[in-house]
Formats: C-alpha cells, sequence, structure tokens
C-alpha cells in the first residue's frame, strides 16, 4: 500500500508513533509521500531518493541529499545544505541565507 509517511524529530531522540524512530540529529516534522518530500524544523541530516518528487526544505541548519532526478526544489530559511539533480525544467527556488546547494540537470 502506498501512503505518506511523516517522521517528526524531537529533541533527544524519542521514538514517534507508527515504530519510527526520531532522527538522532534534527528537531522538526519530514514528511514523505509519493509526489513531495517536506523536511521543516532544524539540524535533520538526511538522505532521500527523489524518484520525481517535489521537494521543501524550510529552516536551517539541514544537510539534504537527494538521490535520483527530482521535480522541482524549494529551499527557505537559513544555512542549508543541498544536494539535487533536478529534471530538465524544474523549478528551483532559494530564499533565505547561507544556503549551499549543489545541483545539475538531469538532462534528460
Amino acid at each position: 500500500m502506498l501512503g505518506r509517511l511523516v517522521l517528526a524529530a524531537i529533541v533527544g531522540g524519542c521514538v514517534v508513533s507508527g515504530g519510527a524512530q526520531a532522527q538522532p540529529t534534527g528537531v522538526g516534522v519530514i514528511e514523505v509521500t509519493r509526489q513531495l518530500i517536506d523536511v521543516s524544523g532544524n539540524g535533520h541530516r538526511r538522505t532521500f531518493p527523489c524518484e520525481g518528487r517535489h521537494v521543501v526544505i524550510a529552516g536551517s541548519d539541514h544537510v539534504i541529499t537527494l538521490t535520483g532526478v527530482c521535480a522541482s526544489l524549494d529551499a527557505s530559511g537559513a544555512n542549508n545544505a543541498v544536494t539535487a539533480t533536478l529534471a530538465p525544467g524544474a523549478a528551483l527556488t532559494v530564499a533565505g541565507s547561507e544556503h549551499r546547494v549543489n545541483w545539475r540537470s538531469s538532462g534528460d
């Protein structure tokens, strides 16, 4: 069954509902659906398979690596580091300060 996965990271690495564990670093919500990867809060360090999804990263001090090809990338906040491959013609939006976004087009 395909659905959505929501992980709520809580200070101290508490276990959240559904048996998912909060990340050892990071505070805030991570939501992954068939169409979207949404990371918010502070300090998440994660790798996600993009698989054609749209990506929204909000908050600060995240280190996010996106594998595969992303439909779009929207990063806001401060001091986020993101690595991604974008589909040709994909939207790339960056707002805030001190971001490091390494991206390339898949050229497909």
